[in-house]
C-alpha cells in the first residue's frame, strides 16, 4: 500500500499506532506501540514506508538529549511518554493501525533537535 491509498494523509508530527512484526517469526505475534511521523507531504505520496521515532512509557534510565518528554495534555496515555530520537525507524505503510492525534509545533521542535543531535547533524 502506498501512503496515497491510506485514506488518511501521513502528516509529520502525527502520533499512530503502529504494528511492528517480529524479526523472528519463531518469537511469536506482532507488537504494538505509538510512534511519531517524521515524513509528512505530498512529496511522500508514493512510498510504501515512513520514517517514524517511537514512543515509549518507561522513563529513560538517564537522561538523553534525545529523548524528549511529551507533555501530559498532548497523548492519551495517564503516564508521561517519551519520543525516543536516538533511533529513526522505517515502516512499511502497512504496518500503520490507527491515527492517535497530533504534536504540537513546541513538542515538534524539540523532537527536531534530539532527531539532530542523534543523527549527528549538530
Amino acid at each position: 500500500m502506498r501512503v496515497k491509498e491510506l485514506g488518511r494523509p501521513l502528516i509529520r508530527g502525527h502520533v499512530w499506532l503502529v504494528r511492528f512484526q517480529p524479526w523472528d517469526p519463531a518469537r511469536g505475534d506482532s507488537i504494538e506501540k505509538y510512534a511519531v511521523i517524521l515524513q509528512g507531504g505530498t512529496y511522500f505520496l508514493n512510498y510504501e514506508s515512513v520514517c517514524v521515532v517511537l514512543l515509549t512509557r518507561t522513563p529513560p534510565k538517564r537522561e538523553r538529549p534525545t529523548d524528549v518528554l511529551i507533555p501530559k495534555g498532548e497523548h492519551t496515555a495517564d503516564v508521561e511518554v517519551w519520543a525516543t530520537c536516538g533511533q529513526v525507524w522505517t515502516i512499511p505503510v502497512d504496518d500503520l493501525v490507527t491515527y492517535a492525534y497530533a504534536l504540537s509545533s513546541d513538542t515538534m521542535g524539540r523532537v527536531d533537535v534530539a532527531l539532530a543531535i542523534g543523527l549527528g547533524m549538530t
